[in-house]
C-alpha cells in the first residue's frame, strides 16, 4: 500500500512540475489561438468626441519555424451604429519588425518570452500591445488574452487611423472582457 501511495505521489509531483514548466515557442509549432476582446473606448475624430465599444476577434497560427500568421477583425459600436471592419490578415516572423499599412502605417513585431506571445504595434503616436499567455494545465494548454494601448512617453493621445480609414485619437480605454482558446495542441507528443 505504501508503494502504491508513493507511486501516486510521484506521478502527481511530476504532473505538477510539468504543469509549471515554461512553454517555449518551439512547443507551440502547429498551434492556433482563437481570442477575442471587448474594449470600451473614448475616441476623438472629425465628428467629435464619443464613446465606442470595440469587439476584436483574432486568430493566430504558429509555425512552421518562426512564422506567425494572424487575422484580426473588429466591429465598432458607437453613435453611428455597429460597423464591421474587413479582416486584416498579416504574416510575421518571430522577432522581426515590419512595416504595416493598416491603422495609418507603423511597425509591428511579435516576440516570445516567459510563455507569452507579445505583439507590439506602433501608430503615428502611441502603440498597441497584445499578449497571449500560455499555461500548461495537466494535459491541456490554456491561454489568456490581453490588449492595451500605450502612450508615447506615458503621455498624450493615441493617434491612428480607424479600421474604416478615418483619423482618430483614442483618449481612454478599458478592457471589458476577453477569451482565449488553443487548438492543435498535440497531447500525445508533449
Amino acid at each position: 500500500m505504501k508503494k502504491v501511495a508513493g507511486i501516486i505521489a510521484a506521478l502527481l509531483a511530476a504532473t505538477s512540475v510539468r504543469a509549471q514548466e515554461a512553454i517555449t515557442f518551439e512547443d507551440l509549432q502547429g498551434v492556433s489561438v482563437e481570442a477575442s476582446s471587448v474594449r470600451d473606448q473614448t475616441v476623438r475624430g472629425k465628428r467629435g468626441t464619443f464613446p465606442v465599444q470595440v469587439r476584436t476577434s483574432v486568430t493566430i497560427k504558429l509555425g512552421p519555424s518562426d512564422n506567425i500568421h494572424h487575422t484580426r477583425q473588429q466591429s465598432i459600436s458607437g453613435p453611428r451604429g455597429k460597423r464591421d471592419a474587413p479582416p486584416q490578415p498579416a504574416d510575421f516572423t518571430l522577432g522581426v519588425r515590419k512595416q504595416v499599412p493598416s491603422a495609418g502605417q507603423g511597425t509591428a513585431q511579435y516576440t516570445f518570452s516567459d510563455s507569452t506571445l507579445i505583439l507590439v504595434r506602433t501608430f503615428k503616436n502611441g502603440a498597441f500591445i497584445s499578449t497571449v499567455k500560455f499555461v500548461r494545465d495537466k494535459d491541456t494548454l490554456k491561454c489568456t488574452f490581453d490588449e492595451s494601448f500605450a502612450r508615447e512617453g506615458g503621455k498624450g493621445e493615441i493617434e491612428l487611423e480607424s479600421p474604416f480609414g478615418e483619423p482618430a485619437k483614442v483618449l481612454s480605454w478599458k478592457e471589458v472582457s476577453s477569451t482565449c482558446r488553443v487548438t492543435g495542441w498535440p497531447l500525445a507528443t508533449r
